[in-house]
């Protein structure tokens, strides 16, 4: 699978990934109280996939990129 190395990106965020099809899935959980930490790690981690997917000639959709 062409976005394999996703994986690996995301798991140094230490977050978790769920991938199927064409579609990927970055997930977390943290105390109420660690939860600006969390959005934070969010952001790093989409950072760093979207530069991966930019030196691999691919491009995140922002139309179905959203956080929950």
């Amino acid at each position: 699978m062409y976005t394999a190395d996703v994986i690996p990106i995301v798991e140094q965020s230490g977050l978790s990934v769920h991938q199927f099809a064409d579609d990927t899935q970055i997930y977390g959980s943290c105390r109420l109280h660690q939860s600006a930490s969390l959005c934070h790690e969010f952001g790093v981690c989409v950072v760093s996939v979207e530069c991966w997917t930019i030196s691999n000639h691919l491009q995140l959709n922002a139309d179905k990129t959203e956080f929950m």
